[in-house]
């Protein structure tokens, strides 16, 4: 027992002195790391802290000056000190463009190139991708290894606030024509031919933003059908573009479009009946072109104006009487549209056929299959829509027919005593180009295929610069923005430029000689 207290004490006390020590110590170093890492912390955010104070006393100053020199008939001017309350001001002003600052540097991190403010839609830039071959550009072209398309993502939000933020902001933004510095550029000839426009959206207020821009002219009328199926901030955003535009509206009536159904001809049925109802005392066009938001000018409004007098009153509807078996099952059984569910396990509407056969047309009249995209007369639509039995039949026949908008318009253009028809069918076409994957001389998109039809890229430009249309199909700012800002850049070139340059316009193209005698 005296051995076991020896050692305890000689040995076991100072080995637990030894132990508490240790573990003193270790704390000790735990805390100063602890210490030292705080007050790094809180010297950044100290930096920060002043960083930032530092910016909000320039800011300050920028709109004291501002305020000073905007209002030298005040009490600033004469040495006075503003007093709290002025303070308070200008300090939440600086705070607030600190904090725009910020926010637009994060869009502009989480958003692709916006495509009003690249540079890269100089008329310098633009001109090199027309005399040039665009299969993967060389660095001497365009200073860049390679030609890599420039995606827009800007928003549906972001353009809704920017139209909350006023319509002159809006208009400027988009190139809308209608300060009178512009109007010098609108010929009497444009202002006394105005065109109406049936305008069908579902997706993109950007891009439909830049479409309208593009064909904005204050004595032109537009209707915009929105599907019903779209977000709301896209239908919040249209209302607010026909509120800072009297001359475009929305469709009185909304359908819900199904891809290829009978609700895509009924949306455009319903906005070309909304154009007929606007007094002629008011908007007294003679043509209509109907579009879609993907749809972009490659003519200015004084070309278009110029092609659609070189008409002579006459509708251009491209189609053919030659069908073949696809295009015969779209009339020859009736469709219906039904729910499916797709690859993804989501519930979609399909227009689909069933075994049911659809009785013969109308009038005895011949199937037609044409183009969805056409100019048509308003004594046509008034007559098509209107006034006649004929056209109310084939519309009721055609209401459960497949894709009805590529045989309804030509089936009344060629039937006997249409106005402005004609019993000559081809495809002439005037309204609007399509790089097709079936034509053998355009086997090169230099976007991407989509239903057989290219989604146009940067590569394009010398074809769709060429084409003698007066629109062309399809563009996707999201995939690539560059071909719409660098057509939009030439044709506000060739309009500015239009009395210097008056035989450098486009010439419009000519009536087939079998369409003159109807």
């Amino acid at each position: 027992m005296k051995r076991f207290r020896y050692f305890v004490f000689y040995f076991g006390i100072p080995a637990l002195f030894v132990l508490v020590l240790l573990n003193a110590l270790a704390y000790k170093q735990h805390i100063v790391t602890v210490v030292k890492s705080k007050d790094a912390e809180i010297s950044q955010n100290f930096a920060q802290l002043h960083r930032l104070s530092t910016t909000v006393i320039t800011k300050i100053n920028e709109t004291q000056k501002r305020c000073s020199s905007e209002k030298s008939s005040n009490s600033y001017s004469n040495g006075e000190l503003m007093n709290i309350s002025d303070q308070e001001k200008l300090v939440s002003e600086a705070k607030k463009n600190i904090s725009d600052e910020y926010n637009n540097s994060k869009k502009y991190e989480q958003t692709a190139s916006d495509s009003t403010l690249t540079p890269k839609d100089s008329l310098e830039y633009c001109m090199r991708f027309l005399s040039n071959p665009v299969n993967g550009l060389q660095s001497d072209i365009l200073g860049e290894k390679s030609y890599q398309p420039v995606p827009d993502h800007t928003s549906d939000e972001n353009i809704l606030a920017l139209l909350e933020d006023g319509c002159e902001t809006f208009g400027k933004r988009f190139f809308f024509m209608t300060s009178e510095e512009n109007f010098q550029y609108v010929t009497k000839e444009e202002r006394n031919y105005p065109i109406a426009y049936s305008i069908v959206t579902h997706r993109q207020l950007n891009q439909l933003s830049m479409l309208l821009g593009a064909i904005y002219r204050t004595q032109n009328l537009y209707c915009i059908h929105v599907d019903a199926k779209s977000n709301q901030t896209l239908r919040n955003g249209v209302k607010l573009i026909s509120q800072c535009f009297p001359n475009i509206f929305l469709s009185s009536k909304t359908e819900r479009v199904i891809y290829a159904s009978f609700s895509r001809l009924q949306a455009d049925v319903n906005c070309m009946r909304d154009l007929l109802a606007v007094p002629k005392s008011m908007y007294n066009w003679n043509h209509c072109i109907n579009l879609c938001g993907q749809d972009f000018p490659v003519s200015t409004n004084y070309e278009i104006v110029q092609q659609l007098k070189a008409l002579k009153g006459k509708n251009t509807v491209a189609g053919t009487r030659e069908l073949n078996d696809i295009a015969r099952l779209r009339t020859d059984f009736v469709y219906r549209v039904i729910n499916v569910t797709n690859e993804r396990n989501e519930t979609i509407e399909v227009d689909s056929k069933t075994f049911e056969k659809h009785r013969p047309p109308p009038y005895n009249m011949t199937v037609i299959k044409n183009l969805a995209y056409n100019t048509l007369t308003r004594k046509f639509l008034q007559w098509a829509l209107v006034d006649s039995k004929e056209g109310a039949d084939l519309l009721n026949w055609s209401s459960v027919t497949h894709t009805p908008d590529e045989h309804f318009w030509g089936m009344l253009n060629a039937y006997p005593g249409a106005p402005g028809g004609s019993s000559y069918v081809s495809w002439w076409q005037v309204a609007r180009a399509v790089m097709w994957k079936n034509n053998k001389a355009n086997d090169i998109c230099h976007g991407y295929w989509v239903r057989g039809v290219c989604v146009l890229g940067a590569g394009d430009l010398p074809w769709i610069m060429k084409v003698p249309q007066m629109f062309v199909n399809k563009f996707d700012v999201t995939y690539d923005v560059t071909p719409v800002t660098c057509i939009r850049t030439f044709l506000k070139q060739k309009t500015i430029e239009y009395n210097s340059t008056l035989n450098n316009n486009k010439k419009p193209l000519q009536l087939p000689w079998q369409m003159l005698d109807g």
